[in-house]
């Protein structure tokens, strides 16, 4: 049988281009032919009538089936990045309003981070009532674009609160606050 390479590779003449097509079409019929035979095979009854008992016998977990994956700690506290420096408590709530119904059953407090000099630098902390309920406002509103930014919000923990004021004696008294 001629394969189609040897064809292209000769000068083209009227013998070349019907054998050509005589390849394409037999190729054609196979596959067609093959694929038909796979439909009736998924189709077949014996493959419908198998137990189940057999695919459990010839069930085999896998090596690393034993592994937990660690779950991130719960926080209640969120912080909430890349503002704009006209944002507002307004601005906050009226995100955690597409979140939530009651607004105010569920932010205990909002917090405007700033630097020493008193600069907002587009960071704010959000403190929830759970960590249920941070988790939602957090999936809900991450991403989304306020003023024209768009924000990022990350949780934060007990170590982090140190990098995010810098000052060890702010740090204590936000997180005796928050963490109690």
């Amino acid at each position: 049988m001629l394969s189609i390479r040897r064809l292209l590779q000769r000068p083209a003449t009227y013998r070349a281009v019907p054998q050509l097509f005589k390849v394409q079409q037999a190729a054609f019929r196979s596959t067609a032919m093959m694929l038909e035979q796979q439909k009736v095979d998924m189709n077949s009854p014996s493959l419908s009538q198998k137990s189940k008992a057999e695919a459990v016998e010839n069930f085999k977990p896998l090596p690393n089936a034993d592994v937990t994956i660690p779950r991130e700690a719960a926080s209640r506290l969120l912080s909430i990045q890349n503002l704009p420096n006209t944002v507002t408590k307004e601005d906050i709530l009226r995100l955690a309003r597409l979140a939530f119904h009651d607004v105010d059953s569920v932010i205990q407090e909002i917090l405007f981070v700033r630097s020493q000099e008193l600069q907002f630098h587009g960071r704010v902390l959000v403190l929830f009532q759970n960590a249920a309920e941070a988790r939602h406002f957090q999936l809900f509103n991450d991403r989304a674009v306020v003023g024209g930014n768009q924000i990022n919000m990350n949780k934060v923990s007990r170590i982090d609160l140190g990098v995010i004021f810098g000052m060890a004696s702010q740090c204590v008294v936000y997180e005796m606050l928050i963490f109690g």
